[in-house]
């Protein structure tokens, strides 16, 4: 993965800590992250004054106290990040400490769980099957009481929507009619075009439910012309952007979201080209009435009408559900992912790949007490690029933001 597409603001401060030199010294991965968490708790306690809201003006509330001391040492034995000489903590490292700190965190008051889909759920571009480690995962979380929702930027409306989530989620489907009573079955959802399409699980399938019930009442003010006028715009952004960058492509105009994709199936149109357009987009579309998502999928760009926090907070409504009683799951929280929205009403969990998900859940129902095998082995990926590992310790070129001017005895 590269580095534009892992970006993230408080993992790059943390990093820096101990990759560039403060009055000759650095941190290590321990001092740093308790750096971090005496900060993350700061902003816990005053989210819009703290040391990270004036440093990271980006940075939202959080619904829990984070224990990253103790997630650290759970992720260096599986690492070693405290013990390597030369090759500092990745960014990759950071997530997962934060991602075990949050399961610890909201394991015990979990009531609602929601997955992005591809690359999240299950790799892009494939289905849930029956035998799938997460269906059985999800199916013990259903058991417990908590609700599950699938979370997608893929949007169709109606009966077609009911025969491409069908699809998707098959095996899931089954397994739930199977195993589920049909009390258990409605705690099963599917969230579709990021906040416009919402169906449950009755008597084994798929149901639409009517917007009027579930949309929040700010959702309920987007006329037909305002998203009109939202989609229009993108759409001439999208076309004028794609000219201007010399990239072959078509556009989708669906009901409430429009797309550029390449214009022939076969031809890759690199991830920097569809991170301008969708930059581009985005600065277009922010004075619209409506809100949306313009979000870079690495091979289209889509802008949605709203985005992925408008649908899991209406889930949290419809159900009576609070951001600290939520996790989402989701592999896309950079400024131009669909995810990094659900941020301001939930507990998040930012995963690579579905295995990443599998070894997450594994954790949350272990500290709810619920037995479940373990997840199988990872299957080997192919050696670390280069550009992962070069300039290990990092430059010295800028000091990096600290919360205090540090001298070298701050930390023993």
């Amino acid at each position: 993965m590269s580095r534009l597409k892992e970006s993230d603001s408080l993992l790059s401060l943390i990093r820096s800590w101990m990759v560039r030199p403060v009055y000759d010294i650095c941190l290590t991965p321990k001092q740093a992250l308790e750096l971090a968490q005496k900060q993350l708790d700061e902003h816990y306690e005053q989210p819009e004054s703290s040391w990270l809201k004036e440093h990271i003006p980006s940075m939202g509330n959080l619904f829990a106290k984070l224990d990253l001391v103790s997630a650290l040492d759970i992720v260096d034995r599986q690492t070693g990040m405290c013990r390597r000489k030369h090759v500092p903590p990745t960014h990759a490292e950071l997530r997962r400490v934060i991602n075990v700190a949050q399961v610890h965190a909201a394991a015990p008051s979990l009531k609602l769980v929601t997955f992005d889909a591809d690359d999240t759920l299950f790799p892009a571009a494939t289905n849930l099957h029956k035998d799938d480690w997460i269906v059985e995962a999800i199916l013990k979380l259903i058991k417990a009481g908590v609700c599950v929702s699938v979370v997608t930027a893929a949007g169709y409306p109606g009966r077609e929507g009911v025969a491409k989530y069908t699809e998707r989620l098959q095996g899931l489907l089954e397994m739930a009619e199977e195993e589920l009573s049909d009390e258990e079955q409605l705690r099963l959802y599917v969230m579709g075009g990021e906040c416009n399409y919402l169906l449950q699980l009755v008597q084994g399938r798929l149901t639409p439910l009517d917007p009027n019930i579930w949309m929040t009442p700010e959702m309920l003010l987007w006329s037909p012309d305002m998203i009109k006028e939202l989609l229009d715009t993108a759409q001439t952004s999208l076309e004028e952007s794609a000219k201007a960058l010399n990239i072959r492509v078509k556009i989708l105009r669906k009901e409430r979201a429009v797309g550029a994709v390449p214009l022939d199936p076969v031809e890759v149109i690199g991830y920097e080209l569809w991170e301008d357009l969708a930059l581009e987009v985005q600065e277009r579309v922010k004075d619209c009435a409506v809100p949306c998502c313009a979000f870079n999928g690495n091979i289209d760009v889509f802008v949605d009408v709203g985005n992925k926090k408008y649908g899991v907070e209406a889930l949290q409504r419809t159900l009576g559900v609070s951001g600290s009683e939520t996790v989402h799951f989701g592999d896309r929280f950079t400024t131009t992912g669909n995810d990094v929205a659900v941020r301001s009403v939930a507990q998040c969990l930012w995963v690579a790949n579905p295995w990443e998900t599998c070894k997450l859940l594994q954790r949350i129902l272990k500290r709810k007490g619920i037995p479940i095998e373990a997840v199988p082995p990872k299957v080997p990926a192919g050696q670390p690029s280069s550009s992962t590992l070069m300039t290990a310790w990092g430059r010295a070129d800028d000091p990096p933001e600290t919360p205090q001017r540090r001298r070298k005895s701050s930390f023993g």
